[in-house]
């Protein structure tokens, strides 16, 4: 069981060069790492990362804002912070407070690794005064650093839950996400760098959900009041890629779309307990490539594997499910 040494505050932000034994990539700019801890001290302490656009405020208590994982982290929830510590972040280089990626030669952002994200939290840990292994759940993007966390600094995790991520970026997700990069380039530009974002969401939000999902969404005829043809899809596009616009600048999207791309880790390097969850649907993440991950872990590791027409997005849409197996990876650390 993982304890508090001394009080933390329970929303701040970490200067990094206090952080203990930490030493990042060149690629992180001067700043700090922003955080969230919250719950009773000298409770289990478990570490929640979520997508690259996820925040310290997985249940949007904290700021008064609304959560990445309302629905899971919550009071009576699956991770319930009476019961438990949670601790989260805002990425190096991402969304929020933390520090940000210094530029490259042409004015792009550098990559902030995953392993920069690892030694950041596992420096983070030190800092706020958590000693032991943490459990440790993280989905998607999280899922990625959450592996480094394991691999690097292996006497901070006591056992992972690992969602729709493995140890390494499929050719597929890498192709798609650089197009992406390239709209984000372009519009930077031509000056209009939000416009940018506003695209490479829309076209991101087709990798994250499904063709199941779509069909039975939208319907195929257009509307023709406008005298062009306008589809209802070309509407729920527009405004996915509005709103990420307001949550991720393009300086974030394009340096955490890097990072998970250049995301690699052994997977024999990790022998904490591990429980993977892929889903079937799952266009950037599919389940051979978690198997993979999952054939060659260092320790014991289980493979759950969904069927969802939300794809990679299942794990912030199927709540129940999603609820059901956090529940049985803490009930299974408590014990």
């Amino acid at each position: 069981m993982s304890t508090l040494l001394h009080a933390s505050p329970p929303v701040g932000t970490a200067p990094l060069q206090a952080l203990p034994g930490v030493r990042l990539s060149d690629a992180v700019a001067p700043g700090g790492l922003a955080y969230s801890l919250v719950g009773p001290p000298g409770a289990p302490v478990v570490v929640v990362l979520g997508g690259i656009s996820a925040h310290r405020d997985p249940s949007g208590t904290e700021h008064g804002g609304v959560g990445w994982w309302p629905e899971i982290v919550r009071r009576g929830g699956a991770i319930d912070a009476e019961e438990r510590r949670v601790l989260s972040i805002d990425y190096l280089g991402g969304r929020g407070a933390s520090a940000r990626a210094t530029p490259g030669p042409d004015g792009v952002p550098r990559c902030i690794t995953t392993e920069d994200q690892a030694h950041a939290i596992a420096g983070l840990l030190a800092f706020v005064g958590i000693d032991g292994p943490v459990d440790l759940i993280g989905a998607s993007y999280g899922g990625m650093v959450a592996m480094q966390l394991a691999a690097l600094h292996p006497h901070a995790v006591r056992r992972l839950l690992v969602i729709s991520a493995a140890h390494r970026t499929h050719p597929m997700a890498t192709a798609l996400r650089s197009v992406q990069r390239s709209v984000l380039q372009l519009a930077r530009g031509a000056g209009v760098p939000e416009k940018g974002v506003e695209i490479a969401r829309a076209l991101g939000i087709t990798t994250y959900r499904t063709r199941r999902e779509f069909d039975g969404r939208f319907g195929v005829a257009p509307d023709w009041s406008r005298g062009v043809p306008r589809f209802a899809v070309e509407d729920y596009l527009a405004y996915v890629g509005q709103r990420d616009a307001e949550l991720l600048d393009a300086e974030a999207l394009h340096c955490l779309s890097a990072s998970a791309d250049a995301h690699r880790v052994a997977p024999e390097a990790l022998r904490q307990p591990t429980t993977t969850v892929s889903v079937a649907e799952d266009t950037l993440v599919p389940p051979e490539l978690v198997r993979e991950f999952a054939d060659r872990h260092g320790g014991s590791c289980r493979c759950i594997e969904l069927s969802s027409r939300f794809g990679h997005d299942a794990f912030l849409k199927e709540t129940l499910r999603v609820s059901e197996i956090v529940s049985d990876f803490l009930r299974e650390v408590r014990a």
